[in-house]
């Protein structure tokens, strides 16, 4: 399995303090390269200076091109480089990137889940239950997970469904980020949109960390998904 270095750039908004914002990161393996930086726009406060900032990040994104960190030690009373950290590779380089850029950088000035995607999830969990609680309710328990999505009780045995979508690096990262905290084997990864050939290795990588992959892209497909788990 392939694996994928980082390190994410610190900018010191108050240098007594040390008090920083992540910026930026850079990712690299045996065949990538990539460097992506906050979009400064986005900021929205008054205790930092735009200006500066993006003159900062025009400085490094030119310097950091050559791969020479030693150089970036020019300006390192601003801004300084994590250690490096790295991950096992479970999805394309960019999407990887992507995840880890929105986890520990994006998250704070962005949504990362358009509202599209977000009505759609939360749509789909609400037509769940909904199926759950008209067709299944003799057979099926329901609640709120504290760890997923939601939690089945199927003849006094637990189930655990996490809804996203396969061709979405958040939801993906979320995935993978939350698999060593649930107490249960084969939780569910309850996909929202279709399966089929353009998803399937995004399927299959997600089944190799230890989800069972089930569609929930339809009504029909959710009664499908169900009357599997209570057969």
């Amino acid at each position: 399995m392939n694996k994928i270095k980082y390190r994410l750039i610190k900018y010191y908004i108050n240098k007594t303090s040390f008090e920083f914002i992540n910026i930026g990161i850079i990712a690299y393996n045996k065949d990538n390269f990539k460097v992506k930086f906050l979009d400064v726009e986005k900021i929205d406060c008054n205790y930092i200076n735009k200006e500066i900032l993006s003159e900062t990040i025009d400085f490094l994104t030119h310097i950091i091109i050559d791969k020479n960190f030693n150089k970036l030690k020019l300006y390192f009373d601003d801004y300084s480089f994590t250690n490096e950290f790295i991950i096992k590779q479970l999805d394309s380089f960019d999407n990887e990137i992507e995840y880890l850029f929105y986890k520990f950088i994006d998250y704070k000035f962005s949504n990362k889940i358009s509202k599209e995607k977000i009505t759609k999830k939360d749509k789909i969990i609400q037509t769940t239950t909904y199926i759950i609680k008209k067709e299944f309710y003799n057979y099926i328990k329901i609640k709120k997970s504290k760890i997923l999505d939601l939690e089945l009780i199927i003849n006094n045995q637990k189930k655990l469904l996490l809804f996203g979508s396969l061709s979405n690096a958040y939801d993906l990262g979320k995935a993978i980020k939350n698999i060593g905290k649930v107490d249960i084997k084969s939780p569910i990864f309850s996909s929202i949109y279709k399966i089929d050939n353009k998803n399937i290795d995004e399927k299959n990588q997600i089944e190799k960390i230890g989800y069972k992959v089930n569609d929930y892209s339809s009504n029909d497909k959710i009664k499908e998904s169900l009357e599997k788990l209570v057969s």
